[in-house]
């Protein structure tokens, strides 16, 4: 939007307005700030629960037995202990209703 005024002019300037409409700017700056922020806390909240097992099967079958309280897996944290109480544990394999089921003798 520009002004024209009639005149003597002892210099030629010209001067840019730019109006900002801040509302408008909130969303598209605060969402990947949000978003930031939420994946920084997820990490740091969840970092010391759960230990994942991913080259080892154990777990797997082990998870659907039912085991005495010594051989629980729940709450243990490396792969090199469920494996030492897998060498302990004797399991028989059954069928039942078209379905495996493991059980600890």
């Amino acid at each position: 939007m520009s002004t024209r005024l009639n005149g003597q002019a002892y210099r030629s300037e010209t001067f840019v307005f730019v109006q900002v409409s801040w509302p408008w700017l909130i969303l598209p700056i605060g969402l990947p700030v949000f978003t930031i922020l939420l994946l920084v806390t997820m990490v740091i909240v969840t970092r010391p629960q759960r230990v994942l097992w991913k080259s080892s099967v154990f777990p797997l079958l082990m998870s659907r037995l039912q085991l005495a309280e010594e051989h629980k897996i729940a709450h243990l944290h490396h792969l090199g202990q469920v494996e030492t109480i897998s060498k302990r544990v004797k399991v028989r394999i059954s069928e039942e209703e078209d379905s495996l089921v493991f059980s600890e003798l």
